[in-house]
């Protein structure tokens, strides 16, 4: 049984490799003890007579089909994510990564294929704690980011910049990583799940092959209309959204940064919060 956010859902999955990869990669969403599954993900196997022979299910309705197990858990991963944005209303959800430094968070909002898993994959890897790769949950109430630890997903372009995250497991879980890596964040250390922080920094990368790394200072009012942009949910909160992005944005320092390679990215990152330390 899992929880994501406002999502709670458990798994019914035919073949065990593909039940014990989903359970392993979902550890960071287990649910306490006493919580009860209101949603369900299964994955039926129908037999070779059928050429699409996995049957993705959510609730009972049909997701997709499609011929192998690892499209499956990729089309299964994929509809989770909506899921959650769609049960979590409560919070205020922006497409965007957040990485966690002493306590502050840094939040990393831009558009599809930007690179936002691979820089906060790489901050982790330099200490940084994760909240998330995919949905930033600002929490009305407090204007703090809590965490979304979904397994973080590293696609082939980026495995070498992300050498030392390369999934070692099991030979029989070997074809669910032929395309895509999922990471667990205890894989890239111990405890690396960060807690409810409140956003200090707000940086929108933009990965550009061949460009230099730079990092442009960008306006609050400009952040601001950035988030609303990147929100998923902004039109559920009306008035209030824009109020609660503002608190949001307020204490932040804020910038655009172009990404030409990820080392470089994450030392300009590590520049924002090291000001940051000393404006404290």
């Amino acid at each position: 049984m899992f929880k994501a956010l406002g999502l709670t859902f458990d798994a019914r999955l035919m073949g065990d490799d593909l039940a014990d990869y989903l359970e392993l990669v979902l550890a960071p969403l287990r649910a306490p003890a006493g919580i009860e599954a209101a949603h369900r993900f299964s994955v039926v196997d129908e037999g070779e007579r059928y050429q699409r022979r996995y049957a993705v299910y959510f609730d009972g309705l049909p997701i997709v089909r499609t011929p192998s197990e690892p499209l499956a858990l990729v089309y299964l991963l994929w509809h989770l994510n909506r899921a959650v944005v769609e049960a979590s209303n409560d919070w205020l959800l922006l497409h965007a990564a957040a990485a966690e430094h002493d306590g502050s968070a840094v939040l990393l909002p831009a558009r599809m294929d930007a690179g936002k898993s691979t820089l906060v994959a790489g901050l982790a890897l330099r200490g940084f704690g994760y909240l998330t790769d995919e949905a930033v949950a600002i929490d009305p109430a407090s204007a703090r980011v809590d965490p979304y630890p979904k397994p973080l997903s590293i696609e082939m372009g980026s495995w070498d910049a992300l050498a030392p995250l390369r999934p070692q497991l099991d030979a029989r879980f070997a074809r669910f990583c032929d395309d895509v890596w999922h990471v667990v964040p205890d894989a890239i250390r111990p405890g690396a799940v960060a807690e409810s922080c409140t956003a200090r920094a707000i940086v929108s990368p933009r990965f550009e092959p061949g460009a230099t790394t730079a990092l442009e200072p960008i306006s609050r009012a400009e952040a601001v209309m950035m988030l609303a942009e990147n929100a998923f949910n902004f039109s559920a909160h009306g008035a209030a959204g824009l109020d609660l992005l503002a608190g949001v944005v307020r204490p932040c320092e804020c910038y655009r940064l172009t990404v030409g390679t990820l080392d470089d990215a994450c030392d300009r990152v590590i520049d924002v919060v090291a000001r940051l330390g000393a404006r404290v």
